[in-house]
């Protein structure tokens, strides 16, 4: 991430309201409804154990990852970029910044869906591996790949 105007912050209780609704813009146009957490960001910000980075330009929201990690092991749970942002290297910066927090994980897993092509590059060359393929994983008709990155590839 070359732009020297763009900003990396945790999002918690004290996030201002307008990141919030930038985060949540992103959301709903990245996102089907059903697999939406545009309701429940901040909650899913502040929870025990889930973190959530997000990436400004000019107090804009251009990208955000959201992560959970226990003793063992790591799950990327969110990653999305605004269109007009994408293909500047956010996402991959907002990867790295997720795996540098869970380094001490065993693993680092994640769910794509096996449409998103552009995702999927991107996890592999950041070395996640398909373990399998779930069936009907976000609803019926709509399969993911679960995908794994061992400490191996990130310590």
């Amino acid at each position: 991430m070359a732009d020297i105007d763009m900003e990396l912050d945790v999002v918690g209780i004290k996030t201002r309201p307008e990141i919030i609704a930038g985060i949540v813009a992103i959301e709903k146009k990245a996102f089907p409804k059903h697999e939406s957490m545009a309701n429940d960001i901040l909650k899913e910000a502040t929870t025990s154990g889930n973190t959530f980075l997000v990436v400004t330009k000019s107090d804009c929201v251009v990208g955000y990852v959201s992560f959970s990690r226990n003793s063992v092991v790591g799950h990327i749970r969110k990653l999305a970029v605004a269109l007009s942002s994408r293909r500047q290297g956010i996402g991959r910066y907002l990867m790295q910044q997720a795996i540098l927090r869970m380094k001490s994980a065993m693993s680092i897993s994640l769910h794509v869906g096996v449409e998103r092509e552009n995702a999927f590059a991107l996890y592999k060359s950041l070395g996640f591996q398909i373990q399998h393929l779930r069936k009907d994983y976000y609803r019926v008709g709509r399969d993911a790949y679960f995908m794994e990155l061992e400490s191996e590839a990130f310590q």
